[in-house]
């Protein structure tokens, strides 16, 4: 059996190395999403600054791990053989639950999942000894309740306090720099700076000093000691520091703090949170350790008395798990994929919302409104202009257009009270003794910056409340969902004994390996989306170029899934029509996508050629519409299988069919006029759309003499005749996308007169240049293929 128990350990060691990837993912927006939102420096600097706190933090985090060994449950009580059930539960669930969490981009609090981890399991594993074993103490004897009970009212207490304590802060600094804070920050920011490096250092000391490995309890308690002393010292000497590079170095004081303040939360989270990721494993292998010295006591009789005594951490294996989370740093895409979201929540502009707002928001933020206007018309007139010019955004987005896509989604202002904020009320938590959250505390005071900050207007607010709200419950959802799960598996494993464990590990793999694969496919068509559009100025002839190429993309999918779902429709085949319509979905959110963002094109089309921003819009427009009429004819096409509905006659089909190759045929043509600027196509594809109309009305003709023959029934021609209206749609505004391009582009009107001689010569140059971007761009190749393949993995349901 000491065999089967070391392969256990070697099991949950592997479970740490996949934790520590999966936590760094979610929990690198707590240090990263202030200096990337912020663009204090490039990437690259970013990352090696958080980098070094996390290798650093990995070194402070020895005197947490004794919460996995001994903060949730009593481990006198528990035999051997029952604790590594119980940290075997707890592994497993942890990689799957943060997996889940970072694949959806929701940041969740690693702390929590671990704690109710544990308290699950630990409750399932002692509920056995109690019905099992007539001499088992109470369950309150086993668990220790108060830990649990803390956590959760640490959790209230820090979103409450954390958005309050930023939302203020925030709002006060704003007042004294405003948006324009070039010249104030000349005056009080070597002052301000000092204030804020100092309190970010007391944070440091306080968090990280406690729990170092390397630090002796004489260095500690001098630190204690001299805490104040140390304090007015970093104060004088950064503020010092600060005025010099300020005035003379021209150094941007905000890029430092920034950069400070992102170290120490880096070191803050690998000090604290490294023991939600190696912490169980090292208490099992603790655990393994006293049963081997045991003297050859069973696994089911030797209690574990030891482990409730404190254990040192190795140094050496505390920096070889910051060296795992460094990795993980630089490679995770899933990392990328939370900081988005907080960023999206707390951005300073509008645009595309990532959640859609519901009742609650909408009550909440319809409240403050009303509330706000109350406490604003109190003000006196004078006053309320003031505070107006503190807060005018105008200076940040003229700078956001200046730079375009390299804008940041806030200043640095925001970024460092964020930082500094959170880093006090880590350290008075820390100092306290409350169990607070890195996730909480940084992500509250962000939001509430946010709000002070006027990120969350009258466009925005309902969508990032619901977001917020959305985040939180996901919060105390990890905490349900933890709790079950672990519990759940620890009966399991203890009842199903070895092929319970190798069965349970199997399907974790699958589930992780597939949610991988899935994440890997969306980013993949994100990336591709991100790089149909390019960088830079866009001349008339680029922006042809790119409307060419997302009518090559869009309409040729278009065409093949209807293709495909009407074969389908044919042989009432209903696995592939749904394939059909999950393959269409992703389809539909990238032009929804180009159409909620249309801005990005917009603001890199110089003034002079509005014409062509003006072509982006509608044929973006067209596009999209062309794509509800596409999914209409795909989930009738499904709806009309899945009811079991008598099928359409072969007739049918073939109409509906050469119907589509019609379309097809116009798609390639549109596609040929937009890359050739071939004036002779307008005729042909204006000498095609009368003739496609005839086609469908004689179809319906055709359709109404089967109906009156008595060939076909209610369901069959309300489906014929819906698909023929929504082919006629296609045409309609596949036509419209024709139409602009020859108002717009080929025969633009200048007060009613054609300029023939102007328009010869753009002709010529717009060719010339749309000639050689297509040599310098590769073939695109047709993607429906590979959208087909992500419906299957999507697992979507006959009804999608």
């Amino acid at each position: 059996m000491a065999t089967f128990y070391l392969i256990l350990i070697i099991v949950l060691f592997l479970l740490a190395i996949s934790d520590l990837v999966v936590g760094v993912s979610n929990d690198a927006v707590n240090f990263l999403n202030s200096a990337v939102g912020s663009k204090a420096a490039k990437f690259k600097i970013i990352m090696f600054v958080a980098a070094l706190g996390v290798l650093v933090g990995a070194t402070f985090s020895s005197g947490m791990m004794e919460v996995a060994r001994k903060g949730i449950f009593h481990p006198e009580y528990f035999y051997f053989a029952e604790i590594i059930i119980l940290f075997l539960a707890v592994m497993v669930t942890d990689v799957i639950l943060l997996d889940t969490f970072n694949t959806f981009g929701m940041p969740t609090s690693t702390t929590v999942s671990i704690v109710f981890e544990l308290l699950g399991a630990a409750v399932a594993i002692s509920l056995i000894k109690i019905y099992t074993d007539p001499n088992a103490l109470e369950l309150v004897e086993y668990i220790n309740s108060a830990k649990a009970l803390a956590i959760i009212s640490g959790i209230l207490l820090s979103v409450v306090v954390a958005f309050t304590c930023g939302m203020i802060a925030q709002y006060l600094s704003r007042l004294l720099f405003s948006f324009d804070y070039d010249k104030r920050l000349r005056k009080f920011g070597a002052i301000w700076g000092g204030l804020c490096i100092m309190a970010i250092t007391y944070f440091m000391l306080i968090k990280g000093a406690k729990g170092a490995s390397f630090m002796s309890s004489h260095i500690v308690d001098w630190i204690k000691g001299n805490t104040l002393e140390i304090l007015a010292m970093s104060f004088v000497g950064w503020s010092i520091i600060l005025f010099i590079l300020n005035r003379f170095l021209k150094v941007d004081i905000l890029k430092v703090i920034v950069l400070v303040g992102t170290f120490a939360l880096a070191m803050a989270f690998a000090g604290n949170d490294l023991v939600n990721f190696i912490g169980v494993p090292l208490a099992g292998y603790n655990s393994y350790e006293l049963y081997m010295a045991g003297g050859g006591t069973g696994a089911e009789e030797f209690l574990m008395t030891g482990l409730a005594k404190k254990v040192p951490t190795p140094t050496l294996l505390l920096l070889l798990a910051g060296l795992v989370m460094v990795v993980t740093l630089y490679t995770s895409r899933k990392a990328k994929n939370v900081i988005k979201t907080s960023l999206d929540l707390g951005r300073q502009d509008e645009g595309s919302e990532r959640f859609n707002s519901f009742l609650v928001s909408r009550r909440i933020v319809r409240r403050f409104a009303t509330f706000a206007t109350f406490i604003n018309n109190l003000l006196p007139e004078k006053m309320q202009k003031s505070i107006e010019g503190q807060f005018d955004q105008t200076p940040f987005t003229r700078k956001q257009v200046h730079l375009g896509d390299q804008a940041p989604a806030f200043d640095m202002i925001r970024a460092a009270v964020t930082l500094v904020v959170a880093s006090i009320l880590i350290a008075i938590g820390t100092n306290l003794k409350l169990p607070l959250s890195t996730t909480y505390v940084t992500f509250m005071v962000f939001m509430g910056a946010s709000l002070a900050d006027g990120a969350w207007g009258r466009e925005s607010a309902v969508y990032r409340v619901s977001g917020v709200l959305s985040v939180i419950g996901g919060w105390f959802f990890t905490a349900f969902s933890a709790f079950v799960v672990a519990f759940v598996l620890a009966l399991t494993f203890h009842f199903g004994g070895m092929a319970a464990i190798g069965g349970i590990l199997i399907i974790a793999g699958i589930i992780m390996f597939r949610t991988h694969r899935n994440y890997r496919k969306k980013e993949e068509d994100l990336a591709e989306l991100e790089k149909d559009v390019e960088e830079g100025t866009l001349t008339k002839a680029k922006v042809i170029n790119l409307c060419a190429t997302q009518m090559k993309s869009f309409l040729k999918q278009y065409g093949t899934l209807v293709d495909k779902s009407l074969e389908a429709l044919g042989k009432e085949d209903l696995t592939a029509l749904n394939k059909s319509y999950q393959a269409f979905k992703p389809v539909l959110r990238k032009i929804e996508s180009f159409k909620i963002n249309f801005s990005n094109v917009l603001d890199r089309v110089p003034d002079h050629e509005l014409e062509a921003g003006h072509l982006y819009i509608l044929t973006i427009d067209y596009l999209w519409e062309m794509g509800q009429q596409v999914k209409t004819i795909l989930k009738a096409n499904l709806d009309h299988v899945d009811n079991n509905h008598k099928p359409l006659l072969a007739q049918q089909i073939e109409e509906l069919q050469s119907l589509n190759a019609m379309l097809k045929k116009r798609y390639g043509t549109t596609i040929d006029l937009y890359k050739d600027l071939d004036e002779a196509l307008i005729k042909e594809l204006t000498e095609q759309l009368p003739v496609f109309i005839q086609t469908i009305r004689d179809f319906r003709k055709n359709q109404i003499k089967r109906v009156k023959k008595g060939e076909v029934g209610t369901r069959n021609s309300i489906l014929f005749l819906k698909l023929l209206g929504e082919f006629r749609n296609l045409e309609l505004f596949a036509n419209r996308i024709v139409k602009i391009f020859d108002d717009l582009i080929l025969n633009p009107l200048e007060d009613g007169t054609i300029v023939p001689a102007r328009i010869k010569q753009e002709l010529k140059e717009m060719k010339k240049e749309a000639k050689s971007i297509a040599k310098t761009e590769p073939p695109q190749e047709d993607s429906t293929d590979d959208v087909s393949s992500s419906a299957d993995e999507s697992g979507g349901d006959s009804k999608g």
